[in-house]
């Protein structure tokens, strides 16, 4: 048995309706929901690589890769066909019989990251049979009840589902044992995952595993060297650094996150494309000065004269249901509902701060309705006269057309998410929206 993603039946119910919306199952989203994209993106730091050295590397260390596993071909590497500083990496095209017999599980989050390729890290091991020792291959499951405990001894006999196998690299002693330091390191190198997408290695400031639609984010911005662009929401920073890339270090670049911790991140990743920032912490949707307030430079923080800058990139908080994989999901129906009424005012802030003819680029990682077009449709109305929605600047995906929305609407929004119409136009990534405004 395996368990359905959304445990609220509130939830399955309103995603239902939602999918309805594009003449889609329920069990389609969940199908698609449940497995990654069918290869991997890695977008580079063109501020010190070139597209061209980066592929060679990545090359390189999935041939060696290839040798470690055994396997007898590598999967396909090559430079994104729309967008120049990206790189795909495919799936690797090979089976196992059976998967080994000691079994590894780790919580359905965990799972989901090992689907995506990651190695199985000390901090997400639940369960290790006692006598599995070093060396051994073993397969790994992902807990998709929640229900497995720490430290468990004992083949795990709930609702599991296999996502990979690997080398076991740390045992039982080290994992759950050392009551004075916390497990850390690889605990099991994974050889092979389900959906055969694997890890390679690359230089710390080469670039970063990125999904597609966010490098697509940053391209449909657009910003050019001496543009003066804010970065909304920005944490962790993976967009504020290839904006930066884009700007070529040049012009002022901002990113605002409402946590020190969060603009720490922020700082952190730049650092390490040495990409150039001014990282604030402030709350993005109180980030506009009154016009009666003294003026200020950029360069001092929030909050901003209106009318200073000349992109902004509103990557707003949202429900996220369109990570992908998700194996499970306790997200509430008012959880979900939350969203939208901060997304606006944020949009609202952005939309005083952007100067006229700028351009403003509103992207979620969701997949409802309510976040995506239904802010575009209210951001239309609220700033009628103010705003334009303007044509994607590289459509990478189909126009999916909405119950209740006007196709003029849903055909400049760009909305990533399982397959509408042809496989041909479908672009496997994860879950994602962007539409394209512009001041008038």
């Amino acid at each position: 048995m395996e368990a359905l993603v959304f445990t609220d039946n509130s939830t399955v119910e309103f995603i239902k309706q939602e999918n309805e919306k594009m003449g889609l199952s329920y069990e389609d989203f969940v199908s698609w929901i449940r497995e990654p994209p069918n290869y991997t993106t890695f977008r580079v730091n063109t501020l010190h690589y070139t597209v061209k050295d980066a592929l060679q590397l990545i090359s390189e260390n999935v041939a060696k890769t290839a040798i470690q596993i055994n396997a007898t071909r590598c999967p396909e590497v090559y430079i994104n066909k729309d967008f120049p500083d990206v790189i795909n990496v495919g799936s690797w095209d090979f089976s196992i019989n059976d998967a080994p017999s000691d079994e590894v599980v780790v919580d359905a989050f965990c799972g989901a990251a090992i689907l995506r390729g990651s190695h199985l890290f000390a901090p997400g091991v639940l369960a290790l049979p006692k006598g599995t020792a070093v060396g051994q291959q073993v397969a790994v499951y992902a807990d998709l009840d929640g229900k497995c405990l720490q430290g468990t001894a004992t083949k795990y006999k709930g609702n599991k589902m296999l996502v990979g196998t690997g080398i076991l690299e740390l045992d039982r002693e080290k994992l759950f044992n050392n009551i004075a330091e916390k497990p850390k390191g690889i605990a099991v190198r994974m050889t092979w995952t389900r959906k055969g997408i694997l890890s390679f290695d690359y230089p710390i400031g080469m670039g970063q595993l990125q999904n597609l639609p966010s490098s697509a984010a940053s391209w449909e911005l657009n910003p050019l060297p001496g543009d003066l662009v804010l970065d909304m929401c920005a944490s962790p920073g993976n967009k504020t650094s290839h904006l930066a890339a884009l700007m070529n270090n040049e012009g002022v670049l901002v990113a605002i996150d409402r946590t020190e911790k969060k603009c720490n991140v922020i700082r952190e990743t730049c650092d390490s494309f040495q990409a150039k920032c001014l990282a604030f912490c402030y709350d993005s949707s109180k980030s506009v000065l009154e016009d009666d307030e003294p003026k200020k430079k950029i360069e001092d923080g929030p909050p901003f004269n209106q009318n200073s800058f000349d992109k902004i990139l509103l990557d707003a908080p949202c429900s996220a249901l369109g990570q992908r994989p998700q194996l499970l999901n306790k997200i509430s129906v008012k959880q979900i509902k939350s969203n939208p009424s901060l997304q606006k005012r944020i949009f609202k802030a952005a939309v005083k701060l952007l100067k006229p003819k700028g351009t403003l680029v509103y992207c979620t990682c969701s997949t409802t309705l309510e976040e995506n077009e239904g802010v575009v449709q209210w951001a239309l109305q609220e700033f009628q006269g103010v705003l334009a929605q303007a044509e994607a600047r590289k459509r990478i995906t189909p126009v999916v057309l909405l119950k209740n929305v006007p196709e003029d609407i849903c055909a400049k929004v760009q909305r990533f998410g399982p397959q509408v119409g042809s496989v041909s136009e479908y672009c496997d990534s994860i879950g994602f929206f962007i539409s394209r405004f512009v001041k008038i």
